[in-house]
């Protein structure tokens, strides 16, 4: 099999892989424990905590409802707490409430709102949000097609080692023109795999 058909099947394979990992959902890297370490707190302390204004307990609280742990699964209550933690500039508050946005769970969907939500996150090196950012431009959701900030914001992501925006990115440049952008979606394809 002559290289360039070696390209083509691996790269269809990959991007097929990819397809399904386009835009990328809070369990993936977010979640109120990044560090297995980091101890499970009680539901009632953490209510006391967030009452008191803490962004961290808000944003835990706000996740055990977005997610049902620990309790029963509310939007509602989770866009609540959620809101408070993000208004201290919080990230991974800022991310899940423009997941919540973008997806149309306990709001409204509200494209142009996911974007000024990610694009908090983003701005503070929040990697799903980044990628998510870059999906959204790309598909022109809230925001107006961009190609330009799409790869910008994708390739964020894939720097640090984010296999989701890797994916991305390598889909981006492949659907591109020019033999450039084939040795570009080549060499993020193997980053990815």
């Amino acid at each position: 099999m002559n290289s360039r058909a070696f390209f083509l099947v691996t790269s269809l394979a990959v991007l097929w892989f990819c397809v399904f990992a386009t835009g990328a959902e809070p369990s993936q890297n977010t979640g109120p424990i990044r560090d297995t370490k980091e101890p499970q707190v009680e539901m009632s302390s953490l209510r006391q905590q967030a009452l008191h204004g803490d962004a961290r307990a808000e944003y835990l609280l706000g996740w055990s409802y977005m997610s049902g742990t620990g309790m029963s699964q509310n939007y509602e209550e989770a866009v609540k707490y959620l809101r408070q933690a993000a208004a201290q500039a919080l990230p991974d508050a800022e991310f899940a409430l423009g997941y919540l946005y973008e997806q149309g769970k306990g709001v409204s969907r509200d494209y142009q709102k996911a974007v000024v939500y990610y694009t908090a996150a983003a701005r503070q090196g929040h990697l799903t949000a980044e990628n998510n950012l870059g999906s959204m431009y790309e598909y022109e959701r809230g925001v107006c097609k961009n190609h330009r900030q799409a790869e910008h914001w994708y390739l964020m992501a894939a720097e640090h080692g984010y296999v989701t925006a890797q994916c991305n990115l390598a889909s981006l440049y492949f659907r591109g023109r020019g033999q450039r952008k084939y040795s570009q979606a080549a060499e993020w394809f193997r980053k990815a795999a």
